[in-house]
Formats: C-alpha cells, structure tokens, sequence
C-alpha cells in the first residue's frame, strides 16, 4: 500500500522532478508532483510525494519536516484523507471553479 505525504510551503520554481530527487534520498517514490495553477501553469506551493515503503514515509517526514529546500523551509506530513462527500469525485485535484459550484450547490440546498 502506497503512503501519501503532503509538502508545503515550496519555493515556487521547485519541480516535480526536484521534489522527486529530494525524497529519493530517502527512500523508493512512486509519484511526486507539484500542484500548479490550472491557467497559468505557475506552482501553487505545494506537492504531495507517493512512497512505497510506510518506514521510508516516516523517515521523510521526520528528516525533511522542518528542513530547508531551496530556500524555503518546507513541511511535510502524512496526506490527510478528503472529506467523505468528495468520495465520489474522481481523483483530480480541485479547482476553484469546482470549489464555486459544489459551494454553490449547497447553498442552494440550504
């Protein structure tokens, strides 16, 4: 089973591939992407890295919470599950659009 970890506070010029070498020194990533801006492409400060050993993921969060990657001190965490009403959205990461209508939608229901 795959363990998810949550990464804020990066540098807006970090990569995915950055992010990848960084947590590779650690242990075996499966996926590691940083979140961009849908329209401008720009990172949003923030990625989430996929390990596949739970052992590797504790060792990262406890080595790198705290630490300094290019010049931003960066967090890291176990990903928090979603809410159970986004169960049903596939798995794409949500956008402010998305955001307005599902507010929407349950003001309407209100």
């Amino acid at each position: 089973m795959p363990f998810k970890l949550h990464v804020d506070n990066l540098g807006y010029s970090v990569s995915s591939d950055d992010l990848n070498e960084l947590f590779s020194r650690i242990g075996k990533v499966e996926i590691a992407a940083v979140v961009t801006d849908l329209f401008s492409g720009k990172s949003r400060g923030f990625g989430f890295v996929q390990m596949t050993e739970g052992g590797e993921a504790a060792d990262a969060i406890k080595l790198l919470n705290g630490s300094r990657f290019q010049g931003q001190k960066i967090k890291v965490s176990d990903k928090k599950p979603r809410r159970p009403d986004f169960e049903s959205i596939v798995d794409v990461q949500p956008t402010a659009s998305l955001w307005y209508c599902l507010s929407r939608s349950s003001r309407a229901q209100a």
